[in-house]
């Protein structure tokens, strides 16, 4: 793997949403020699958000059991949890995903989440942060090996991050 501290883990969690960007990460981890691999742990969270996440979360299942992998899937009510929480929907949702992300790394005894953010996110972010008047560490963007948030235990790495959005389509058109 590409970050020491992830070797030294025995079981990750990745979060997988079904898209593209998720399937590829999971599809590259998988293809490592096992002696070079963590055990693998899909995680799916339903945000509730589109009338087809339903069926999101039957294909991500259906690619787990394929791939001979755990999976949890589960269905949060984002939009609940927004205006309860007096939240964006967009807030609401990355607080109930890393929250389930951090649940499910618990419940299977892994020390480290795997998210598919990639360089084309890595660019949104610092934008948006610029221009929200972010200062010098919000222009920082997102960093490839963190903390997930509200779960300081648990390691938070983005392995694709310097990768550009159009290298994973070609490297799922293979």
């Amino acid at each position: 793997m590409a970050y020491p501290a992830l070797r030294a883990c025995a079981k990750v969690v990745v979060g997988v949403s079904g898209g593209a960007d998720s399937l590829a990460l999971l599809h590259a981890l998988q293809a490592l020699p096992a002696a070079e691999r963590p055990a693998l742990w899909v995680a799916h969270l339903d945000h509730a958000l589109r009338p087809a996440s339903e069926g999101d979360a039957q294909f991500v299942r259906e690619m787990a059991a394929q791939w001979q992998l755990g999976c949890t899937c589960e269905r949060r009510l984002v939009r609940e949890t927004a205006a309860r929480l007096q939240l964006s929907i967009e807030m609401a949702a990355r607080q109930v995903r890393y929250e389930f992300l951090a649940g499910v790394a618990q419940a299977q005894g892994a020390a480290a989440v795997l998210v598919a953010h990639n360089a084309d996110d890595q660019a949104e972010t610092v934008l948006l942060r610029l221009l929200r008047g972010a200062g010098l560490a919000g222009l920082r963007g997102m960093r490839p090996l963190s903390r997930v948030p509200g779960a300081p235990q648990l390691l938070l790495g983005r392995p694709l991050l310097t990768v550009p959005r159009a290298a994973i389509d070609a490297y799922c058109a293979q």
